[in-house]
């Protein structure tokens, strides 16, 4: 029994093929039966034959004709349906089993028919159709993308075959600029030779021009040295000479410093001896401090000189410490005075209430404190411009100013810089 064609066209072979340059080839049947059209048809499917036949042979696409009309072969014929004759009673299980066969037989040509005649349908037939136009398209499309391919390929080997003609041109050229280093290299290394060659002539003359110059050099060398040892002796002679001549003056000049030195030894001892004199016969009387304080840590000496020494020159013993007045004065009497600024501490002032007046200015910012233990009879303005502070761990010899509140006392004010006013 011939085997009916395949229901889907996707499981037909493709519609090319390649050929050994790799180029697609369209594999369609060419036109025309390719079996006989005088396959008879049973009485039984004279119908169904008889329906199709027309659309078999007025198909545009005949393959489809001849594969419809070759599903059951050329010579093929479908048997008729014979009645069968009936069997004898007795043998009852042997028809039974022809029975089924026959049955099973004719279901198998039934289903066998059903697809064979099913493929002409005339809506099947535009199935198919649809998908070989399908295959078609693709199939054009396909050979389009093969005849640009061509083409690039095509153009490509043009721009292939510049490119070689190019780069023939570019080796001829790169051949001639190649012999032309050749031949310059091959000169180059002729001048380095006979640079080399001459070089190495100077280099010969040079060592024979050192050579003499060497020998000249160590010539004047030895003469050189000769001269010095000569110059050395003499040094050697000459210092010997100025070295007990400087040895004789030393012990001139220590002899003349130690008359110099027994001379103003005599001479301190005599002013001493006339000093103790004087002292003897000079005194102050009435020496006393003043009631009030002359500034911070200090207060004024006064006392009467009794004698006939100069005032200025005459010194007095204050609190175990010697020391000349200040300045004298002529009461009828000489009065001097000292300033005596150590060990008094009834004159020492300090502060208190250390107050935080704000920002007075750009970076500035201003204390106040009030002065304390100022004594009685003593100048306020002047302790106060006087007594030193401690600020923030800042150390300030005076206030920057001074203000007298009467009843409140007196009050310094300091004006120091900090960055965040």
């Amino acid at each position: 029994m011939t085997r009916a064609p395949p229901r889907n066209r996707r499981d037909a072979p493709p519609p090319y093929t390649a050929d050994a340059q790799g180029n697609a080839t369209p594999d369609f049947p060419e036109p025309g039966p390719s079996r006989s059209r005088n396959s008879t048809i049973p009485p039984e499917h004279a119908r169904v034959g008889s329906y199709h036949s027309q659309d078999l042979e007025s198909s545009a696409y005949p393959s489809i004709a001849n594969e419809q009309t070759g599903l059951l072969g050329t010579d093929a014929r479908i048997p008729e349906y014979q009645t069968l004759p009936r069997q004898p009673p007795r043998a009852k299980r042997s028809s039974a089993f022809s029975i089924i066969f026959i049955i099973l037989i004719t279901s198998i040509v039934n289903a066998t028919l059903f697809s064979a005649f099913s493929e002409l349908d005339p809506i099947s037939r535009d199935r198919i159709r649809k998908e070989w136009d399908n295959e078609i398209q693709q199939h054009q499309l396909f050979m389009n993308h093969v005849k640009a391919t061509r083409a690039e390929w095509i153009i490509e080997r043009q721009e292939h075959e510049k490119q070689r003609s190019a780069m023939i041109i570019d080796r001829g050229v790169w051949k001639a600029e190649r012999e032309e280093q050749e031949r310059k290299l091959k000169e180059l290394h002729l001048e380095i030779k006979r640079d080399r060659h001459d070089w190495e002539q100077e280099k010969w003359d040079h060592e024979v021009e050192w050579r003499k110059r060497r020998e000249e050099e160590e010539r004047k060398l030895n003469e050189l040295r000769r001269t010095i040892e000569r110059d050395r002796q003499d040094w050697e002679a000459e210092k010997w000479n100025r070295e007990r001549e400087w040895q004789r003056r030393q012990e001139e000049y220590e002899r003349e410093m130690e008359r110099r030195r027994q001379k103003e030894d005599e001479e301190r001892r005599r002013q001493k001896e006339e000093e103790e004199h004087r002292w003897a016969r000079t005194r102050w009387e009435d020496l006393h401090p003043s009631q009030k304080c002359l500034s911070y840590g200090t207060r004024e000496y006064t006392a009467k000189l009794a004698g006939t020494s100069i005032c200025r020159e005459t010194k007095a013993e204050i609190h175990g410490v010697t020391m000349k007045p200040k300045h004298c004065e002529d009461k009828g009497a000489t009065w001097a005075t000292w300033v005596v600024d150590f060990q008094e501490p009834t004159c020492i002032t300090s502060w208190s209430g250390l107050t935080d007046k704000g920002c007075t200015g750009s970076g500035i910012r201003r204390y106040e404190q009030h002065l304390d233990d100022v004594p009685w009879g003593t100048d306020w303005e002047q302790m106060c411009n006087t007594t030193p502070a401690n600020i923030h761990g800042h150390h300030f010899d005076r206030p920057t100013s001074c203000v007298n509140r009467g009843l409140w006392g007196m009050y310094g004010y300091w004006d120091i810089n900090d960055s965040t006013c």
